[in-house]
Formats: C-alpha cells, sequence, structure tokens
C-alpha cells in the first residue's frame, strides 16, 4: 500500500505522493484555500500574497499623514483631509472662479456623509484591531 500513489485533490495541485507523505503535503499545498482575515474571502495561498496587496479592505497608512485607513477609503481620505487630487496625491489647484458656475461643487452634505463613512470605517478598523 506504501508503494501506491495519490493526487493532490486541492485545484490546481498535479503532485502525486505516496499515502505516508499524503497527510503533510495536503496541509501544507500551495493550493489549498485559506481565508484572507480582513476581508473573508477564500483564495488560494499561493494567491495570498497578491490578494492581499490588492484587497480593498487592509488597513493602510495615509502616506501623508501615516492615519490609519482602509485601503479603500484611501483616496477619499486624501481629498477630504488633504486636499489632495485623488489621481496625483498633490494638492488639488483651485479652479479659477467664474462668473458663471461651470459644474457644482460637492455639496456640504455629500462630504459630511463621507466624513461619516469614513468615521465609521475607523471604528470597525479599530474594533477589527483589538480582535487581533
Amino acid at each position: 500500500m506504501s508503494s501506491q500513489k495519490a493526487r493532490c485533490p486541492h485545484r490546481g495541485c498535479r503532485v502525486k505522493l505516496k499515502y505516508s507523505e499524503f497527510e503533510d503535503h495536503y496541509k501544507n499545498c500551495e493550493y489549498r484555500i485559506v481565508t484572507h482575515r480582513p476581508c473573508g474571502r477564500d483564495v488560494m495561498y499561493n494567491k495570498l500574497e497578491s490578494h492581499h496587496e490588492n484587497c480593498p479592505n487592509v488597513i493602510d497608512k495615509c502616506p501623508l499623514c501615516d492615519e490609519l485607513l482602509l485601503r479603500r477609503f484611501l483616496k477619499f481620505h486624501a481629498i477630504i483631509k488633504h486636499g489632495v487630487s485623488a489621481h496625483s496625491q498633490k494638492p488639488a489647484k483651485e479652479k479659477k472662479k467664474k462668473t458663471e458656475p461651470d459644474k457644482a461643487e460637492p455639496e456640504t452634505a455629500d462630504l459630511n456623509l463621507l466624513q461619516q463613512q469614513i468615521l465609521a470605517e475607523r471604528k470597525v478598523r479599530m474594533d477589527t484591531l483589538k480582535k487581533i
């Protein structure tokens, strides 16, 4: 029986091994499914690092003030707190005032809503950090 080989059942893995080696490989297979804790998604172990680098639910530092935020809110934080363009991370240029309004500026209520969302996410983030 020890000379027979079995194929690893993880999707994408093509390894065939002896039954005596199977358990160790199964637990450590690079194709095994693991849960990414920040977002709860199941990903293959060999893709976990790439997923983590791009996951919007990872807590990251603002490069301008070192405040911790969920990655998905960094651009909103930069716009609201630092007046930074979402694309350039440079302070947004002041628009020349025209006699006729070209486009309405975002309503104060919209900015307040964004700030409330950021504060709510910050609370969730802090609660998450306390659990870790």
